[in-house]
């Protein structure tokens, strides 16, 4: 853990320091100077600064006089020998036109090309502003555009929007993580805890992993989006034939959550209620819970939380985005809604959680449009981004339109090879994911009704096996090393 510790520390630092979002040990942003010099910064070798202009690390030496091999000294200047990329443009490249207000990520997300690969070509920095009626050199194959991305919608005072990451702490290292998460520029992580990890036995509760977890996670700026779900500790644990939880456990979890809101009071500004009860997965193939009993659990919660931090953010269960309608198998996420809403559970909590998963979709297809590649997982709304889309309806329907959506899970798995039986994360390339990801937040940050996304995930991979499908939403490696995700992520505007 020291180890992760230390490399994801320095991933922050360089992210959040005045070279934002450097993609390390590669490209490099650099001080704006004539073609042809180069000022060494902080871990800059010959490679690497080669690799930036194209040229060879042999050729940069031999211009300066220096040997193989020679230290490099921060704010050193360097001839660096070659003409800019720009002189030979490949007839493969494209030239934009920047339009008021566009970044190099959106127009990175248009073209599905690389953050990276504009900065570079067009000799920018990465916190560079574009001005309005520049040329940029787009290297890219022939392709055909996806639209522009809508411009954000004003959001009215009330509505503020938050970025936020998944994130496994428990038993983890903490605080290179949450240094990670700043460095990335966001402010809120999602953490998800078993109930019988607080509670085991019935009545003796557990808070050590949570007491710091949350207490690091203040020290740093950082606030906290808990999810507790599971069933209640049981010894023997018991088979469960019933499709929801009894009226005794019901209350039991209410309490805990009260037990929690209290001793967390200013601490953890959210709680989101128990496991999405719309899917049988959640309840080991027994079917879905009856909307009518997800609705008695939640209002106790509601009360339980409130009463004893009446500040604290209640979120609905994260209805799972399925086209499925059977009772025995999974209900649409605005079908079942819906019936909370017809079993009374307006004005018994603050934000209704959804999940959405892109599968091998870029974020703004829909079953009527489609830019992938792929033929798999396509036709049905709820295989695309925008499925969580379907809910503001349903609760505009019933009055709860000044309510806003928190997207909790959303994200794109990305592997160079099938993982777990799930072929789509082959589909994805690293590049794909990482622009996925920044047009799905222009998608929320447009839509004045989410009020919060988490990406999944941003620390699995070092915790779990190399096929398992968590990994391959990470957005840092096995070894602890960043992604081209967190690093696009850094330089997204917010």
């Amino acid at each position: 853990m020291r180890q992760f510790g230390q490399r994801l520390l320095v991933v922050a630092l360089l992210i959040a320091g005045a070279c934002l979002a450097v993609r390390l040990g590669a490209v490099r942003a650099q001080t704006r100077v004539p073609w042809g010099v180069y000022t060494v910064g902080w871990g800059d070798t010959l490679d690497a600064i080669a690799e930036t202009y194209g040229t060879s690390a042999a050729s940069i030496a031999q211009a300066n006089g220096l040997a193989p091999g020679a230290p490099l000294a921060v704010g050193q200047r360097l001839v660096v020998p070659g003409p800019p990329l720009r002189a030979a443009a490949p007839s493969h490249w494209a030239t934009h036109v920047v339009r008021a207000g566009e970044t190099v990520i959106t127009i990175a997300c248009r073209y599905r090309v690389s953050p990276w690969q504009i900065l570079v070509a067009n000799h920018l920095k990465a916190t560079s502003p574009l001005a309005t009626g520049a040329k940029l050199l787009i290297p890219t194959k022939p392709y055909r555009p996806a639209p522009a991305l809508p411009a954000p919608t004003p959001r009215p005072g009330q509505q503020v929007f938050r970025y936020a990451a998944n994130v496994q702490l428990l038993g983890q290292e903490h605080r290179a993580v949450l240094q990670g998460i700043r460095g990335i520029g966001f402010d809120w992580l999602r953490q998800e805890v078993r109930w019988a990890a607080v509670e085991w036995p019935q009545g003796q509760y557990h808070w050590d992993e949570l007491d710091r977890l949350v207490a690091d996670a203040s020290e740093a700026g950082v606030k906290i989006l808990l999810q507790v779900g599971g069933f209640p500790p049981e010894d023997p644990p018991r088979q469960r034939d019933a499709l929801t939880l009894t009226p005794e456990e019901m209350q039991r979890y209410a309490d805990l959550l009260g037990r929690m809101a209290d001793r967390y009071r200013g601490q953890v500004q959210a709680y989101e209620i128990w496991d999405p009860p719309n899917a049988a997965p959640t309840w080991g193939g027994n079917g879905v819970m009856p909307a009518s009993d997800y609705v008695q659990l939640l209002t106790l919660a509601h009360a339980a939380i409130k009463a004893a931090d009446a500040r604290a953010i209640v979120v609905t269960a994260a209805l799972i985005p399925t086209g499925s309608h059977n009772p025995r198998e999974a209900i649409e996420p605005e079908a079942y809604l819906a019936q909370m809403y017809q079993a009374g559970a307006k004005g018994h909590f603050d934000a209704v959680g959804a999940q959405s998963w892109g599968y091998n979709n870029p974020p703004a297809d829909d079953p009527t449009r489609s830019t992938a590649d792929s033929t798999t997982f396509k036709g049905d709304w709820h295989l695309y981004f925008r499925s969580f889309e379907l809910l503001y309806p349903v609760m505009q329907k019933y009055g709860d339109g000044a309510k806003q959506i928190w997207l909790v899970k959303f994200g794109w798995a990305s592997s160079s090879a099938a993982v777990g039986g799930l072929e789509y994360a082959a589909d994805n390339t690293e590049q794909e994911q990482a622009l996925y990801l920044v047009e799905a937040y222009a998608i929320g940050l447009a839509r004045p009704y989410v009020g919060l996304m988490a990406f999944w995930n941003f620390n699995f991979a070092p915790q779990v096996a190399a096929n398992d499908i968590r990994a391959a939403y990470s957005i840092i490696n096995r070894d602890n090393s960043a992604r081209l995700a967190m690093e696009t992520l850094a330089m997204m505007p917010k």
